[in-house]
C-alpha cells in the first residue's frame, strides 16, 4: 500500500511489537530501501491504539562500520592498535596519514570497517583519546568506556541531593530497640538489609516460635518518582560492581550515607516481620515503616568465625549470631526446594601493600546462605502482598528449561554416568544429584552442565513464577540501593499499605512493559562488564605462568573448541583443537567426541594444556592442548 514500516532492531519480543510508520512527506526525502537504519523520533499515532507510531526520520545510521577500544603500542616505528574487545583478538597497523607524534600505551576508540577488517587503518580512523594506560583502575576503567558505564551524575541529579528533604509519614514506628545486624561484603559501603531472629517462650503449635525481622532501607522516601535523580537511577537501573570500584545507581550521599545502615545511628527502613511455628509454617507477616539502629555492621568472615566458634560468647554479638544461625537452620526447609547450583570460580584480591594478585577460591559460606536465605524470604513475602493489589507488580522471572534443554542436558549428563530422568526436572532434583557426588571436580563439572541449560532471570510484569527458587510470586525488595527494580517495588508496598498515596498518578502511568525490558537489559549489561573486569584481572594473574602445563577437566566440546576448567583452580578456558596434529575428526553429535589416530576426547576426560599467551587488555587467555592424560571413567562399568 505504499506504507513504509520500521522496525526497532533490539526489540524484546516477550512484549507487544510496535507499528511504526514513517511520515508520509519525509519518505522521498531518503532513498529508503529494506534494511537501512535510521535514527528516528517516535510519536503516538492514536491514544486509542498504543502500538501505533509515526516515525520523523532524522538521520540515516551507517552501519558499514564498528567503533571499538584499544590500546596504542610503537613497535619498529610502526603504529599498532590493540583491541580490548575479545572477539578481536590481534593487532591492527595503523598507517599515519596526518604525521601526527603519535605516543604509545593510549586508551583509543577506533572506527573499523566491519567487512575487511583485517586492512590496515589510517590514523585518522582514531574517534577518542581516553588518556594513559598508567593507571591503577585500568582494567576497570576499560569496562567502564567498553559498556558505556556513567562515570558521574549529571548536574540536575547532584542539584537535587545538595536539597534533598526526606518525606516524614505518621505511620513511622521506632524500631530502635531491636538489635539489628548488617552481614556484607569487607569492601561494602552501601548497606541495604539489616537482619534479626528472635524466638519467644511458646512452644504450642498455633503460637510463634520463631520471629525473623528483615529490615530494607527506605530509600523511596529521599526522592520522589520522576524526579532527576529516580530517572537517572532507572537509566542506570542498578549498581554495577566492577574489582576495583563501583558504579552505583544513586550517588553516594544517598547510596553510602543517607541510606546505608551503618551502625549505632538512626536510619529509615521497611521492616518485614515474619512469624513461624514450631514446625517452621509462616504464621503470618507484617510490614513497618520505621526508624531503626543498627547494632553491629559485620563481614561474611566475621559472621562465619562465630558460627563455627566452639565456646559461643555471652556479649550481645555472639548471642545475636547464635540466634540467627539457629533460625537459618530451622528455616532451611523453606528454601530447600531453590536450585542450589555453586560454579567454582577463582576470585582475585589485590594486596594492599604492594599491589600485587592473589587468586583465593570463592568459598560459599553459612554466613552467606543465611542471608540469602532470609532475603529470598522477605522477597516472596513482598510478592505474595503485591500480588493482592490491583496495580502492575514486577517480578523476578525464570523460566523453566525448555524440553529442546532438558533433552540436551540428559544426552550430555548420560555420557558422565550421572542417571538422569526428564520427568525429574525440578531444581530439588538436581540438588539431589549434586549432593550424591563428593568430588569436587565432579561437582563443578556437572554444576557448569546444569547451569549452561538453564535460562537467565529476567524482570517481567507477567506473574509467571521463579523456576531456580521453586516460588511463584518472587519479587526484588531487598536491594533498593542498588536495584531499581527493588526501589519501584518499594514504592508500590507503600502505596498498597497506605503509607504513601501522593504518588498514586505516576506510578499508574508508569510504562511497566518498557522498564522491565530496560532494567534486565542494564542488569545483563553490568554482568558482561564485571565478568570482563574479572577476565582482564585474570588474565593479568595468570601472566605469571606463561607456557606452564595445566591439568583440565572438558565440560563442552562445540565446533572446533573444547572447554575445560583446570583443576587447580578452576579457572575456565578453551583451545582450539585443529591444532592437533594429523587429527581426523568425526563429528559426533550426540557423543561430543574428537575422533583422532588412537584416541578420543570427550566431556569429563583430564587433558593437559600450555598457557601460551595472556591479554590482560581483552581478558584471553590461550592454551594449547598438549596431550590426553587419562579418559573419564563411569562408576560400575
Amino acid at each position: 500500500s505504499g506504507i513504509i514500516f520500521l522496525e526497532p532492531p533490539y526489540w524484546n519480543f516477550r512484549f507487544t511489537f510496535p507499528n511504526i510508520i514513517v511520515n508520509k512527506d519525509q519518505s522521498h526525502q531518503f532513498n529508503i530501501s529494506i534494511g537501512n537504519k535510521f535514527l528516528v523520533k517516535t510519536k503516538l499515532l492514536d491514544k486509542t491504539k498504543t502500538n501505533y507510531f509515526s516515525a520523523e526520520l532524522i538521520k540515516p545510521i551507517n552501519n558499514f562500520s564498528k567503533r571499538i577500544l584499544g590500546i596504542s603500542n610503537l613497535r619498529e616505528n610502526k603504529i599498532f592498535f590493540n583491541p580490548t574487545d575479545s572477539f578481536f583478538d590481534y593487532p591492527i597497523n595503523l598507517i599515519n596519514n596526518q604525521n601526527t607524534n603519535f605516543k604509545e600505551n593510549q586508551i583509543i576508540e577506533l572506527e573499523i570497517p566491519i567487512k575487511n577488517k583485517n586492512n590496515d587503518l589510517l590514523l585518522s580512523n582514531i574517534k577518542k583519546t581516553y588518556g594513559n594506560t598508567d593507571r591503577s583502575d585500568l582494567f576497570s576503567y576499560l569496562s567502564i568506556k567498553e559498556f558505556g558505564l556513567p562515570e558521574k551524575f549529571p548536574d540536575s541529579v547532584m542539584n537535587e541531593i545538595n536539597n534533598l528533604k526526606r518525606k516524614k509519614s505518621l505511620h513511622e514506628i521506632d524500631l530502635t530497640n531491636i538489635p539489628f545486624i548488617t552481614i556484607d561484603p569487607v569492601t561494602a559501603k552501601d548497606r541495604d538489609d539489616a537482619i534479626f531472629a528472635n524466638f519467644p517462650n511458646s512452644l504450642n503449635n498455633d503460637k510463634v516460635f520463631c520471629e525473623l525481622w528483615v529490615a530494607i532501607a527506605d530509600v523511596s522516601s529521599f526522592f520522589e518518582i520522576q524526579s532527576n535523580i529516580d530517572n537517572e537511577a532507572l537509566s542506570r537501573g542498578n549498581s554495577t560492581y566492577l574489582q576495583d570500584t563501583v558504579i552505583p545507581m544513586l550517588p553516594e550521599e544517598l547510596s553510602n550515607k543517607l541510606c546505608s545502615l551503618d551502625e549505632n545511628v538512626i536510619r529509615y527502613a521497611v521492616t518485614l516481620k515474619v512469624n513461624f511455628d514450631k514446625n517452621g509454617n509462616k504464621l503470618e507477616h507484617k510490614f513497618f515503616k520505621s526508624k531503626i539502629r543498627v547494632k553491629y555492621n559485620l563481614n561474611y568472615e566475621e559472621v562465619e568465625e562465630l558460627i563455627n566458634k566452639e565456646k559461643k560468647g555471652n556479649h550481645s554479638k555472639s548471642i545475636i549470631i547464635k540466634n540467627l544461625n539457629k533460625a537459618y537452620k530451622f528455616l532451611k526447609n523453606k528454601t530447600k526446594n531453590s536450585l542450589n547450583i555453586k560454579i567454582s570460580e577463582p576470585k582475585i584480591e589485590t594486596n594492599i601493600l604492594n599491589k600485587s594478585l592473589n587468586l583465593v577460591s570463592n568459598k560459599s559460606l553459612n554466613s552467606h546462605k543465611l542471608v540469602e536465605n532470609f532475603m529470598i524470604i522477605a522477597n516472596n513475602c513482598v510478592g505474595e502482598t503485591l500480588t493482592k493489589s490491583n496495580f502492575p507488580v514486577i517480578y523476578r522471572h525464570h523460566e523453566k528449561p525448555t524440553i529442546y534443554n532438558l533433552n540436551k542436558l540428559n544426552r550430555t549428563l548420560k555420557m558422565i554416568g550421572i542417571s538422569y530422568s526428564e520427568k525429574k526436572n525440578e531444581p530439588i532434583h538436581f540438588n539431589s544429584m549434586l549432593n550424591e557426588n563428593t568430588d569436587k571436580d565432579l561437582k563443578n563439572l556437572i554444576s557448569i552442565i546444569i547451569l549452561q541449560n538453564m535460562s537467565q532471570a529476567y524482570y517481567s510484569k507477567d506473574y509467571s513464577g521463579h523456576y531456580g527458587l521453586s516460588l511463584k510470586k518472587y519479587v526484588h525488595f531487598t536491594s533498593p540501593i542498588r536495584r531499581y527494580a527493588d526501589l519501584l517495588v518499594h514504592r508500590q508496598l507503600h502505596l498498597y499499605l497506605g503509607w504513601d498515596l501522593d504518588e498514586i498518578e505516576r506510578i499508574n502511568l508508569l510504562r511497566y512493559n518498557q522498564i522491565t525490558a530496560h532494567i534486565s537489559s542494564t542488569e545483563r549489561k553490568s554482568i558482561k562488564a564485571e565478568k570482563q573486569t574479572h577476565s582482564r584481572y585474570l588474565a593479568n594473574y595468570m601472566k605469571h605462568f606463561l607456557n606452564d602445563n595445566f591439568t583440565a577437566v572438558i565440560y563442552n566440546i562445540l565446533n572446533s573448541k573444547v572447554f575445560f576448567f583446570l583443576v587447580e583452580n578452576h579457572i575456565q578456558g578453551s583451545c582450539i583443537y585443529k591444532q592437533f596434529q594429523h587429527d581426523k575428526r568425526k563429528k559426533l553429535k550426540r557423543k561430543k567426541e574428537i575422533k583422532q589416530l588412537n584416541f578420543s576426547l570427550s566431556i569429563g576426560d583430564l587433558i593437559s594444556v600450555k598457557l601460551i599467551s595472556a591479554n590482560d587488555f581483552n581478558g584471553n587467555l590461550v592454551f594449547e592442548f598438549q596431550h590426553l592424560l587419562k579418559k573419564f571413567k563411569i562408576k560400575n562399568e
